[in-house]
């Protein structure tokens, strides 16, 4: 094949040439932007996972105190705090009058003035917390693993002071709202994981049951 042809002038081949190697060019381009948009999304991914431990090191770890003096002030106000964590909550927006435990909802609502400041501190903090998760810069899969059990609890001990604050809101009640919408996250989750952990357990039972099979049949 000749790509040089004597009978033209040089710029006449040049411009023969060019042809071939901008579209070669355009192929090593398309493969640089290639590596570059998967390295763009793997630092991405590692920067969200980083996030998602600091996250956790600054607001979780960090609320052991504030969950200690709430909880002593629960005792001293004779508030049994851990039926209020475990408060059965399909949303963290309402809570149900059938709850099994709304009575000790109702006794922590009508003391909320003896401990606001305590668990609006906490409050605070977990809607500190969502946020990042519900803005998608930190990774919440990771999150979850590391602190989701942990931030339900908090939530639901939190439960009273967020609808009594979003019940005086006057912003069209929109305080607390990554907060809500982690909890509703995670909580889907934590109760899908749960049935499928009974589903395998049944399932693992199920195979170890004795069969006793009649005289010749094998299978």
């Amino acid at each position: 094949m000749i790509y040089f042809d004597e009978s033209k002038s040089l710029l006449e081949n040049l411009y023969f040439l060019s042809g071939p190697l901008l579209f070669i060019i355009a192929l090593y381009g398309l493969k640089q932007i290639n590596v570059a948009k998967k390295s763009l999304h793997i630092n991405c991914k590692r920067e969200s996972a980083i996030l998602a431990f600091e996250l956790s090191q600054r607001y979780i770890e960090n609320l052991t105190d504030d969950y200690e003096t709430l909880t002593d002030l629960f005792q001293a106000l004779h508030i049994d705090y851990i039926k209020l964590e475990e408060l059965d909550l399909t949303s963290l927006e309402i809570i149900e009058r059938t709850n099994k435990n709304i009575s000790e909802y109702d006794k922590a609502k009508s003391s909320l003035t003896e401990f606001k400041n305590n668990i609006t501190s906490i409050m605070d903090k977990l809607e500190g917390y969502a946020v990042p998760f519900i803005a998608k810069i930190a990774d919440e899969e990771i999150a979850y693993n590391l602190d989701g059990k942990q931030f339900l609890y908090y939530c639901n001990l939190c439960a009273v002071g967020i609808h009594s604050a979003r019940e005086n809101d006057e912003f069209d009640n929109n305080l607390y709202r990554n907060t809500i919408e982690l909890y509703h996250l995670w909580k889907n989750r934590f109760e899908r994981h749960k049935i499928d952990n009974q589903e395998n357990s049944w399932k693992k039972n199920w195979k170890n049951i004795r069969k006793i099979k009649p005289l010749g049949v094998n299978n």
